[in-house]
């Protein structure tokens, strides 16, 4: 990418809270790049056609809420153990419907 331009956008208050938290948190060096990650993700042509519908109501939904929630209540959150023991769960579910 060699030529860049400037383009204004208005995002939701929980997203630019969200970008500026990844910037603060050293991952990226500005805003900038948070976006343009995250827009190069959405338009890569390697990506699934037809995005999981359960996913992606997850994302529009409960993961805006849930980061929200913890944001205002830390105390919330669970140990990163807790987290995986969840999610082979959750896959294993996935698995045994998917074989039946």
């Amino acid at each position: 990418m060699s030529k860049t331009r400037q383009l204004s956008i208005t995002l939701p208050e929980e997203i630019i809270i969200a970008v500026h938290e990844r910037v603060a948190s050293g991952d990226y060096p500005d805003e900038s790049a948070v976006i343009l990650e995250s827009l190069l993700a959405t338009l890569d042509p390697n990506a699934p056609d037809d995005p999981d519908p359960e996913f992606e109501e997850w994302i529009r939904n409960e993961s805006i809420a849930s980061y929200l929630e913890l944001r205002a209540n830390p105390a919330s959150a669970i140990s990163a153990e807790e987290v995986w023991a969840k999610l082979d769960q959750k896959h294993a579910e996935r698995m045994a419907a998917l074989n039946g």
